[in-house]
């Protein structure tokens, strides 16, 4: 299925997907964006890149997916940790650092 949007008339959706160019180029495959990129695809450049996304191995970019959200998620809950121990006053060189100094070393 191929379709058009009007970036203009759907700006939150041209924001959600960081629609910068027109034209922009977005393939998705079971509900995962595989491609984009902005600008013009000659015809049979077109036809090529449809023919390699009927070929994916959705299993296995449903996986890749699922990893990266994975990696994101804890990426993001340790950034948020440290956030919160910095608020606590127990950022970096906090208290282990006291101990060192104690301990003479």
């Amino acid at each position: 299925m191929f379709g058009k949007i009007d970036t203009d008339a759907e700006q939150e959706l041209a924001a959600t997907f960081e629609i910068r160019s027109i034209p922009t180029l977005m393939v998705f495959r079971d509900q995962v964006l595989v491609f984009a990129r902005p600008g013009m695809i000659p015809g049979a450049a077109l036809e090529d890149l449809v023919d390699k996304v009927k070929a994916l191995d959705m299993v296995e970019v449903q996986r890749k997916v699922a990893e990266q959200e994975a990696e994101h998620a804890r990426q993001e809950a340790e950034g948020q940790q440290k956030t919160q121990q910095a608020r606590d006053g127990h950022g970096l060189g906090g208290e282990a650092g006291d101990d060192e100094a104690q301990s003479g070393g």
